[in-house]
């Protein structure tokens, strides 16, 4: 982590789709990688079974076909002016993106 902090925090939720890909990578690794590199306090990847997307049909939760693109959620928490600078980058760097932002409460242990 780079810094381990309590109290506010914004919490970024990225969503793509888990076959698209930006420079060769897998966009979730792709961001995952920059958001290493940039610093943030770090970053979690999950798997949709199902989901849609406006510009794409309907995945129904068929686990075994791995032909199906899944829905992915990359969740990153940290200082609201570290996640606004990535945030800011993200719009630059890659298409098709849907991005979420909203103020938390971090309570580390």
């Amino acid at each position: 982590m780079s810094s381990v902090f309590n109290g506010k925090a914004v919490l970024l939720k990225i969503y793509v789709e888990e076959n698209s890909c930006k420079d060769g990578q897998k966009t979730a690794e792709w961001i995952a990688c920059r958001a290493c590199e940039r610093g943030l306090a770090g970053a979690s990847v999950f798997r949709g079974i199902g989901g849609f997307y406006a510009s794409a049909p309907i995945v129904a939760p068929e686990f075994f076909d791995f032909r199906l693109s899944h829905p992915l959620l990359i969740e990153i928490v940290d200082q609201p002016e570290k996640i606004e600078d990535f945030a800011a980058f993200l719009k630059t760097e890659v298409k098709d993106l849907l991005m979420t932002r909203m103020p938390v409460d971090v309570c580390m242990s």
